[in-house]
């Protein structure tokens, strides 16, 4: 497991490679979704294409994503910041088109707006070359 968030139920999503849980599905998935008593969510079908390194959840119940690489989930494509509601869909209303490089959600204020710092390369050396802080505002 890369990362996870526990909801107010206790019901636990958790993002990272799982080729099985208890032998309960074929493959391999990205996200998996378990019940407050650990049971494998069966009704929680979603999935990015690469790994999703950081879960930030947020005032509204949503989550967002991250992936280094940028990716599809569910089919869709998506960039390196996506948000998912509590079902597991993409909220595909918020689009990011952040440059290569790793970012850090760090905080949601009261008004919804959410900042995020981290570093970008803008150097063919591919090094961390420029630090960022970012504020996104709500979507209304």
């Amino acid at each position: 497991t890369y990362n996870y968030n526990i909801y107010a139920d206790d019901r636990v999503i958790e993002f990272g490679s799982y080729t099985s849980f208890v032998n309960a599905f074929p493959g391999t998935r990205t996200i998996i979704r378990t019940a407050a008593n650990g049971a494998w969510d069966t009704t929680f079908n979603h999935g990015c294409n690469q790994p999703v390194t950081r879960v930030f959840p947020l005032k509204s119940g949503k989550l967002l994503l991250y992936t280094p690489f940028g990716s599809s989930y569910d089919g869709m494509p998506v960039g390196r910041l996506f948000q998912i509601d509590t079902a597991g869909n993409l909220d595909t209303n918020f689009r990011t088109n952040f440059p290569n490089g790793e970012l850090k959600p760090l905080y949601e204020d009261s008004l919804g707006r959410i900042y995020i710092g981290g570093h970008t390369m803008t150097n063919p050396a591919n090094v961390y070359d420029t630090n960022i802080m970012v504020r996104l505002l709500p979507n209304v």
